[in-house]
């Protein structure tokens, strides 16, 4: 069963502003630390395993759940933790998808799987990649609110 809680500061500007909640990965592939989620509507899985998420090539998609926190790697068909609310380092399509970056702007799922890019329904970009990284996977801090509208 997933469950959301929020998490007390340590002293680290905004750590207490996050919310995190247990899923169940449901993709075929292992999940790193800040690739981007939506819930999995397939349920292809135990139902009684809870929340389930997966990636997605789909830009934009409305079914956007969070991003992977760990440090360690949500194993295919394993548990996890993912923020679903809150400041948090995510994976940036930056090649694919980074045309247009400013602070606030509004991002999204997109077709370069477990990413975010210029788009809606995730959230907004906290910082922008220094000059010259300009490749895809590149770890940007980002402020998780999904939308979750059509």
């Amino acid at each position: 069963r997933a469950f959301a809680l929020t998490v007390s500061s340590d002293g680290v500007r905004g750590d207490a502003n996050r919310i995190y909640t247990s899923v169940f990965n449901n993709s075929t592939s292992d999940l790193t630390s800040g690739t981007v989620v939506i819930w999995d509507t397939a349920l292809t899985g135990d139902s009684n395993e809870g929340a389930y998420v997966t990636t997605t090539t789909s830009a934009d998609s409305n079914l956007v759940a969070g991003v992977v926190i760990s440090d360690t790697i949500l194993a295919s068909g394993g548990r996890g933790t993912i923020c679903v609310y809150g400041p948090v380092y995510a994976l940036y399509a930056n090649s694919t998808d980074g045309a247009t970056d400013s602070v606030g702007q509004a991002i999204g799922t997109t077709t370069v799987a477990g990413q975010f890019g210029n788009g809606s329904g995730l959230g907004c970009i906290l910082n922008i990649p220094e000059a010259g990284d300009t490749a895809d996977r590149v770890r940007v801090q980002i402020f998780v609110n999904p939308s979750n509208a059509e």
